[in-house]
């Protein structure tokens, strides 16, 4: 197979992942169907199928890329940065700031896990949650704190918390000062832990 034809593939797929988020992202999960993935795409149906064998895997992959390409932002911003406290601050903010703006990936993410089997459930886990959980624990790991996976990962669990908040009552938290305090209060309450932490030693 030719390198021009090895790309015009991805180019497809990804085409198709593309026009998936979108769909699932503004109406249910049920809503959606595989034809109009096909015809949004500008692809027949037979050729979402080659791709993907179910709309489930589709749903799985598009969340799957979803998270990586946010996690992709959050890294690139953060890796800029010197200061581990200041890392810390900026991917708390990161966080909070994707929970708000896709909060259409919560409702999405709740209704797929409700359709998959466990095999996919544990994909999710471990190719969208545990990459964040990871980079939190690294910059942890800089700021000197103990127990970084079990803090990294209630600091991610914290933010899926935030992310069904946000879907729910969306509407109260439009005011930019309140979502500045809450980036500030959650800073704050993880530097305390790790300071009271070492004070304890």
């Amino acid at each position: 197979m030719t390198t021009q034809r090895l790309n015009q593939k991805e180019i497809t797929r990804t085409k198709i992942l593309t026009v998936a988020m979108s769909s699932f992202l503004e109406k249910d999960y049920d809503s959606v169907t595989m034809d109009e993935i096909a015809k949004k795409s500008g692809v027949s149906k037979g050729t979402v199928f080659y791709y993907f064998e179910s709309k489930e895997l589709l749903a799985v992959e598009v969340i799957e890329t979803t998270f990586e390409k946010l996690l992709s932002q959050v890294a690139a911003r953060v890796n800029s940065l010197s200061s581990p406290h200041e890392k810390f601050k900026h991917f708390v903010k990161e966080l909070v700031i994707a929970a708000r703006s896709y909060q259409g990936l919560t409702k999405f993410l709740l209704q797929v896990l409700n359709r998959v089997d466990e095999n996919n459930k544990k994909r999710i886990f471990e190719r969208a949650c545990v990459p964040y959980i990871s980079t939190c624990d690294q910059i942890l790991r800089e700021m000197k704190a103990d127990n970084t996976y079990l803090k990294s990962l209630l600091l991610v669990s914290l933010f899926d918390g935030l992310g069904l908040v946000f879907f729910l009552e969306g509407d109260k938290f439009s005011d930019e000062n309140e979502i500045n305090s809450l980036i500030d209060e959650i800073t704050a309450l993880f530097e305390c832990l790790i300071t009271e932490a070492a004070i304890s030693k």
